[in-house]
């Protein structure tokens, strides 16, 4: 964070003194988010949902046009009836989804409670309306998303996201895991977006932190969050190998991926800035008013 501060001062742009800095270790979630219409989004058609939490079978109708985050409310209100708390948590259409998804979260109080499939039954019978239960395994590599879910993050990304995240949105929350599933992920951001469940996180893999002064992961994906831009400059462009901001930069020397633009500076102000609809930046005087 420290290096990342170093970057972005170039722009007059800071992240706080390290001894302000708040870390946590923390175990993977429990498979505690049921995903409503995971996959392609389609309104019901009519059948069942059907799960266990903490133990307890649980089975909901689900009527014919009914869409994924009406159903979600509806399982969320027969879960708090019998007494967990049950956050319905909307997601972004993705580009393969007819609608938006909605997650429902479950816990009691502050901990979680473990959902699970009720024996060998599907956890959805609606031909359509499909519904899966989020879980975390970093054994295997966190699964990250594609250009086509990007919006909404994969089922494993945002159980544990959700899981942690504070729901602030003046800030940023960074997850850092063992590894990405696949090969050439090191970090990915999610922004803003208006009625997303997930909103200015980043995550990073511990290569990302290792890699250090070569690759400034934590310093790009913040960019694509305080730049509030989800592309790259070069994605439709001319490489640049010394941006910080350039998708592939690789250039290992003094003259690598570190450098921000005046434009992207002045970007970062006016979206993240005073005035802004997500504030993330506020003054910050370098010296104290005399009284």
């Amino acid at each position: 964070v420290t290096t990342a501060s170093l970057l972005w001062g170039q722009c007059g742009i800071h992240f706080g003194p390290a001894a302000e800095f708040s870390s946590r270790l923390l175990d993977p979630p429990p498979p505690f988010l049921l995903a409503v219409g995971c996959g392609l989004g389609l309104p019901a058609s009519g059948g069942e949902l059907r799960f266990r939490v903490a133990g307890r079978a649980f089975r909901i109708r689900t009527h014919a046009g009914e869409v994924p985050l009406v159903v979600a409310h509806r399982v969320a209100e027969v879960l708090a009836s019998a007494g967990w708390s049950a956050l319905v948590s909307p997601n972004l259409r993705i580009e393969p989804s007819a609608l938006e998804t909605a997650d429902v979260l479950v816990r009691r109080g502050a901990t979680f409670v473990s959902l699970d499939r009720d024996g060998s039954f599907p956890v959805s019978s609606d031909a359509t309306l499909s519904a899966c239960i989020g879980a975390v395994d970093l054994s295997d590599g966190l699964s990250h998303f594609t250009d086509h879910d990007a919006a909404a993050g994969t089922l494993e990304e945002r159980t544990l996201i959700k899981a942690y995240a504070d729901r602030d949105p003046e800030t940023i929350d960074v997850f850092v895991v063992p590894a990405f599933s696949g090969v050439g992920r090191v970090g990915e951001s999610f922004l803003d977006g208006s009625g997303g469940g997930i909103q200015n996180s980043v995550i990073i893999d511990r290569s990302a932190v290792l890699a250090g002064a070569r690759s400034h992961v934590l310093a790009h994906e913040i960019g694509h969050i305080l730049l509030n831009m989800p592309g790259h400059p070069d994605d439709y462009g001319v490489d640049q190998p010394t941006a910080l901001m350039d998708s592939d930069a690789t250039d290992p020397t003094i003259f690598g991926p570190r450098r921000l633009s005046v434009e992207e500076c002045e970007r970062a102000v006016r979206e993240r800035g005073q005035g802004a609809a997500a504030r993330l930046l506020e003054p910050w005087p370098l010296v104290t008013p005399a009284r």
